[in-house]
């Protein structure tokens, strides 16, 4: 499985075109694109194919990683509530997971919970996670855990839990320091974490706790900051995953209605100078 030192992630870009997204990534100095379920579905109904998406990315020597979010790996994944309203995005490409991941040359998947918080357990969703970890070896594909304080697995320490319950060489975890931050920081925990099990850190900054009267999801979907412009204590938490080993691969994860507003060479200007002083920091830190 090869490593991607940096990613750029489409939720920092999502309001751009595919074509813009890659030459976003390229013009700076990102190895890889990850792309949704949803994404591929638009672009195969305007008459791409997924030949062709990826060699839109191959010629101008940018990867596709991460098929993100991939569901339906266990039962009553759906959410309820207000976040219902997520359902027709999140069952973009139900059943294709691995088809668009063998097309695409794509050799990661990020598995999510969505369903409503506390309604399942570890003990529920391992046996699920250990067969999606199986079908996916036979396709040379890793899978990646990621919590969320909205909803299903809401903190660190439960996909932490998952994982060494399944105990499969192809399931890591991915950490994002939004989503620590609002899922409660158990550094701790993080601390414990044995290198080359985190295999991917996401960086975005946000306000210190969810403003009044927003619910997690628009705080979450909305109104992220990039590193230095809120209040999370993002030096702190990545200098401890330096020490631990962790900080191998990283890309900033910034979803934002003022973003979505922005040109590339706008977001480029408001994100990447803030990105880039947030990991080098990081990484000087002993």
């Amino acid at each position: 499985m090869r490593n991607y030192e940096r990613i750029l992630w489409w939720g920092n870009v999502r309001e751009l075109s595919f074509m813009q997204r890659i030459a976003f990534a390229k013009d700076n100095r990102f190895d890889a694109l990850n792309i949704s379920p949803n994404d591929i579905e638009s672009l195969l109904a305007g008459g791409e194919t997924l030949a062709s998406i990826r060699a839109m990315a191959d010629d101008q020597g940018i990867a596709l990683t991460y098929l993100d979010p991939v569901v339906g790996w266990y039962p009553n994944w759906e959410p309820i509530g207000p976040a219902a309203e997520m359902l027709p995005f999140l069952s973009a490409g139900l059943g294709r997971t691995f088809e668009f991941a063998n097309a695409l040359g794509i050799d990661r998947i990020l598995a999510i919970t969505p369903s409503a918080v506390g309604a399942h357990s570890v003990a529920d969703l391992a046996p699920h996670l250990a067969r999606l970890a199986q079908e996916a070896r036979t396709h040379g594909v890793t899978v990646v855990l990621e919590a969320m304080p909205m909803w299903g697995f809401t903190r660190f320490s439960d996909v932490v839990a998952l994982q060494e319950a399944v105990q499969a060489d192809n399931v890591k975890l991915l950490f994002d320091t939004w989503h620590y931050c609002r899922g409660g920081r158990q550094d701790e925990i993080l601390a414990a974490v044995p290198s080359g099990i985190i295999d991917h850190v996401q960086i975005a900054d946000g306000t210190a706790t969810c403003p009044t009267g927003m619910s997690l999801f628009e705080d979450c979907l909305q109104h992220r900051l990039p590193p230095g412009e809120g209040a999370l204590p993002i030096d702190d938490i990545l200098a401890l995953l330096h020490r631990g080993g962790h900080l191998n691969s990283v890309g900033p994860e910034v979803f934002s209605s003022v973003f979505d507003t922005m040109t590339a060479a706008q977001i480029r200007d408001r994100l990447m100078p803030a990105f880039n002083a947030a990991v080098v920091h990081a990484r000087q830190d002993t």
